[in-house]
């Protein structure tokens, strides 16, 4: 998951920091507004959006996996690989809808 703030010339300005909530943002920054470039934002001006796409990666990797293994395993390892990241695709689909409907 990765948290942005758009700046008002209308860029996406991406945080380092990462929280799951705004309410805990705002702990780890220390403050609800926080300076960024040259612009002042508040927590509750943070959106999050997902930070990969893990079903292609997971696919990916089942299928390197699965060459050892040969044209089964090749089959085999891209179904599992694509199984297991759509699920950590979904985890982090929530912590992102869980964050966007959170308050400081």
């Amino acid at each position: 998951m990765r948290l942005y703030v758009i700046s008002s010339s209308g860029q996406k300005i991406y945080l380092s920091e990462v929280a799951p909530t705004r309410f805990e943002l705002s702990h780890r920054l220390g403050s609800r507004t926080f300076d960024l470039g040259n612009e002042q934002f508040d927590v509750n001006e943070v959106n999050a959006e997902p930070g990969s796409n893990s079903a292609v990666g997971g696919a990916v990797a089942g299928s390197l996996i699965g060459l050892i293994a040969g044209p089964l395993g090749l089959l085999i390892g891209v179904g599992l690989g694509t199984l297991i990241g759509g699920g950590i695709q979904n985890q982090e689909y929530s912590q992102v809808n869980s964050f966007n409907h959170s308050e400081a």
